[in-house]
């Protein structure tokens, strides 16, 4: 088993401390190569627009026209890659107490969580690492006692052994 200390080593997390830092720096954006959904809201994705759009003449309609359906630019969450709408992942972070992925609900602001690790297949971060040590003290002593029952079990089971055996000893001696 790893040190402790080599497990608490891991890289930090890409998390940010407010919501503002993780809109400006925790988001990609996103262009569809195939059409996707919004997994929010289910509008079809579309291109990020440029960051400057030359102004385009707009020639005066001539026939009625079907008014195209809203622009629903996609971007990606850096921290677990899922992509969603801007506008319906912005409308999701204003909901109280909400600073997880709609999807797999990871961490993405807040908190004082600085590094992860894996101990047994509970996450630590530094939230709960003062209870790391009573985790392996608890995991310790569940070690301890299956292995003295264990012992227990092997020595019932050479002492029925012996007395069986010492039976047919005696059985046939005489």
């Amino acid at each position: 088993m790893p040190a402790l200390s080599s497990m608490l080593a891991a890289p930090p997390l890409p998390l940010f401390l407010t919501k503002q830092n993780f809109l400006a720096a925790g988001l990609d954006p996103y262009s569809p190569t195939a059409p996707e959904e919004c997994s929010i809201c289910k509008e079809l994705l579309v291109a990020n627009p440029p960051a400057t759009i030359p102004p385009a003449p707009t020639p005066p309609p001539t026939t009625p026209t079907t008014i195209p359906p809203p622009a629903h630019p996609g971007t990606r969450i850096k921290a677990c890659n899922h992509v969603f709408g801007k506008t319906c992942l912005e409308a999701w972070l204003q909901q109280e107490d909400q600073s997880t992925c709609p999807m797999c609900r990871v961490k993405l602001f807040g908190g004082e969580v600085r590094r992860v690790s894996q101990l047994d297949g509970v996450i630590v971060t530094s939230l709960n690492a003062e209870n790391i040590g009573a985790r392996l003290r608890q995991r310790d002593a569940a070690r301890r006692a299956a292995a003295a029952a264990a012992r227990e079990r092997f020595v019932a089971d050479m002492a029925q052994r012996e007395t069986e055996a010492f039976a047919a000893c005696s059985a046939t001696s005489m």
